[in-house]
């Protein structure tokens, strides 16, 4: 990355020796980003039950230390930390980007805290993700490798049914339940427990805090900790133009997540939606 970034800046300055000044953008950022902040201070607050993942995060960036290394997974996780967690040190938050490889946070927390013995590191990671790949659990004891996995389950492949939902009207295979229609997911804390890992599944908003404090005392103490909180399956909301429904959904007939409507021969979207769409 350094190679290349220095031979752009080299072209660049060929191009534009002057460089480019475009005045008051900085402060127009910052001001979004500012509005963006306090729009999400109410629902970062609320004590309802499944619980908010803005709340989860609130709560997990509190009780971490300023140099605690953070792995994602893929879904709300990666992308509510992407928007919402205020970085002041860099190297801090380790995700997989783009490549959305799926079960990758579960794992990566290990390699993470084998890397770097003396910090906190902490994996948040939905539970689709971590079905995909709780065997992790398994090395952290055999190795004494003391990580903290934050599963935030919200009983489905959360992202990928809104999409789905987006392009197809439905929301088959990824929100889970039982042949009756009953919510269903796995008890990942009781899960852990069988792996020898110790844990904790929330039971209400306020217990959440407490659980991630002993989180840390165990790893602190040398030891794996898993804190499970049931969360509410709501999309990630959108700032500005960042909506990671249109990111995955590159089709003129999907505007913010949602399919447009035919009406008359034309295509009409969501009455919420601005769209260029007239045919």
């Amino acid at each position: 990355m350094k190679l290349a970034l220095a031979q752009i800046l080299e072209e660049a300055k060929k191009i534009k020796p002057e460089g480019i000044k475009r005045a008051g953008l900085r402060e127009k950022i910052a001001k979004a980003k500012e509005e963006f902040k306090a729009s999400n201070v109410a629902i970062s607050n609320d004590s309802r039950f499944p619980m908010t993942p803005q709340r989860i995060l609130k709560d997990v960036k509190a009780a971490l230390p300023e140099d605690a290394l953070i792995f994602t997974d893929v879904g709300w996780n990666k992308n509510g930390v992407a928007q919402q967690f205020t970085i002041t040190i860099p190297g801090t938050v380790h995700h997989s980007s783009g490549l959305a490889t799926m079960g990758f946070g579960a794992s990566a927390v290990l390699g993470g805290k084998v890397a770097a013995p003396d910090k906190i590191c902490l994996a948040l990671i939905g539970d689709g993700g971590f079905g995909v790949n709780p065997t992790c659990m398994a090395t952290a004891v055999e190795q004494s490798i003391a990580c903290t996995w934050v599963v935030m389950n919200n009983c489905a492949f959360g992202t990928i049914a809104g999409l789905e939902n987006a392009n197809y009207h439905t929301k088959f295979g990824t929100e889970f339940h039982t042949p009756d229609g009953k919510v269903y997911s796995p008890n990942w804390a009781e899960v852990a427990k069988g792996y020898g890992v110790d844990a904790i599944r929330v039971e209400k908003a306020d217990d959440f805090a407490p659980a991630m404090k002993k989180a840390i005392e165990a790893n602190k103490a040398g030891k794996p900790f898993l804190v499970e909180a049931i969360m509410e399956n709501i999309a990630v909301p959108t700032p500005g133009c960042w909506n990671i429904n249109d990111i995955y959904t590159p089709s003129e007939l999907v505007k913010e997540g949602k399919l447009v409507k035919k009406e008359n021969g034309k295509y009409v979207p969501p009455s919420h939606a601005k769209s260029h769409i007239t045919k």
